[in-house]
């Protein structure tokens, strides 16, 4: 397909003079860049300048060098003075992150945000605290509106427990022990647990270097 551009008064098309104010060439336009319904004077205006643009566009991006973008940095292991800041959100229904990097012995400042509509808790604890926490809980499950009942496990067995409503941020300073490998996230209010409330701490060294603890099992 061809279309239509303005030509100087007195010009030749098909070999014959048009008089008046001019007459109208054939300008070929790559059909790439043909736009439908749009009037073949604006369409081929608009195509070469989008061909411009095709053009320009691989140097433009070749600029954008991906390698400049600075990479996360390696743990730094916090201390009492300067506790690492560490960051888990409470969704419907999971951790983010299910599995959170600790250095054995560091401190940190746990902040814990509740993304989720319901109210969630974070419970950080071996198996032995997990199943504490969710038989004291059984017997409140699908609790009516209000706020969350007050439970206990046996002394011992307290673990680290963070209860946020929801839209609520709750931090706490905390020193890691050194068993972080055997330690494990769960959430045991009504079924939350269940639905895919459950994650781990991940054992590391400074900067970040994987400690090999393998990881333990589910409650």
């Amino acid at each position: 397909m061809a279309e239509l551009q303005q030509s100087p008064p007195g010009s030749r098309l098909g070999g014959q003079s048009v008089p008046g104010a001019g007459t109208r060439r054939l300008v070929d336009v790559p059909q790439a860049f043909r736009r439908p319904g749009i009037p073949p004077c604006v369409s081929a205006h608009c195509s070469w300048l989008a061909l411009a643009v095709a053009l320009a566009l691989p140097a433009a991006l070749a600029a954008c060098d991906v390698s400049t973008v600075p990479a996360t940095p390696p743990i730094t292991p916090g201390v009492s003075g300067a506790p690492r800041q560490v960051n888990v959100i409470l969704k419907d229904y999971l951790f983010v992150p299910a599995i959170v990097d600790l250095v054995p012995g560091e401190t940190i400042r746990l902040n814990v945000v509740n993304g989720g509509l319901d109210t969630h808790e974070l419970i950080i604890g071996t198996k032995a605290v997990q199943d504490a926490w969710a038989a004291a809980e059984q017997p409140a499950a699908n609790p009516p509106p209000g706020p969350t009942p007050r439970v206990a496990v046996p002394p011992g067995l307290e673990g680290i427990r963070i209860v946020a409503l929801s839209g609520e941020t709750q931090s706490i300073t905390w020193t890691v022990p050194v068993d972080a490998g055997n330690l494990l996230l769960g959430c045991h209010i009504s079924d939350h647990y269940e639905r895919g409330m459950a994650g781990l701490v991940h054992p590391v060294g400074p900067g970040g270097i994987p400690l090999g603890t393998e990881a333990p099992a589910r409650p």
